[in-house]
């Protein structure tokens, strides 16, 4: 006949147990949920950042370009001077504003970044596809020089805003060919804000 007593003790010993252990099933809804939470969180941050690119994608789509597309010597007008015309477009799909210039010539490239302190043209609105002409007097001293092998460089700067509400810039410098009819792009002070190598610099 088995024992009453040891039956009684093992039995104790059983609801001991039972009433010890850990909820096991408790714990793995505990982990399964706090995971699905940090899921959750990592994809809202992840549609985020999607958004933000998306974002980033269309202002750069839309905004105003500035840039100068080309640079003519005039030579030949009825004061008998002499001058450059540069031509500035906005080749983005939104207005530019608070747009303006400041340009200028060298005869050292040394100098070139002097000429951004120079007085501004300030053209207000540049549309976009349009297209204006700043005129950059010079004496005809200076343009002599030049045919005869002399170096000169026409540079400058555009600053403007777009729509969405940065300030944006673009730097231009072309040395001057010996035939007037010839420019050539330098290394120096031909950049804009959106250059890897212009982050931070804010002329």
């Amino acid at each position: 006949m088995p024992d009453k007593k040891n039956q009684s003790n093992t039995e104790s010993e059983t609801n001991g147990e039972s009433k010890n252990a850990k909820p096991v099933h408790g714990w793995i809804k505990y982990f399964v949920e706090i995971f699905g939470i940090i899921g959750g969180l990592i994809g809202l941050l992840f549609l985020i950042l999607q958004y933000l690119e998306t974002h980033k994608d269309f202002i750069a789509d839309q905004r105003a370009w500035i840039f100068t597309t080309e640079i003519k010597a005039d030579t030949n007008n009825n004061n008998g001077n002499s001058a450059f015309r540069i031509e500035i477009k906005n080749s983005g799909k939104t207005p530019a504003l608070n747009f303006r210039t400041a340009v200028g010539y060298a005869d050292d490239i040394k100098d070139v970044p002097k000429i951004d302190v120079l007085d501004t043209n300030d053209f207000s609105v540049l549309a976009p596809d349009a297209i204006i002409i700043t005129i950059l007097p010079i004496n005809n001293k200076e343009i002599e020089a030049v045919k005869h092998g002399a170096s000169l460089w026409v540079c400058g700067i555009n600053r403007y805003d777009d729509v969405f509400g940065s300030h944006h810039w673009s730097t231009f410098c072309w040395k001057v060919g010996t035939d007037l009819t010839t420019f050539y792009g330098t290394p120096v002070h031909n950049s804009c804000d959106d250059a890897k190598d212009a982050k931070g610099n804010t002329p």
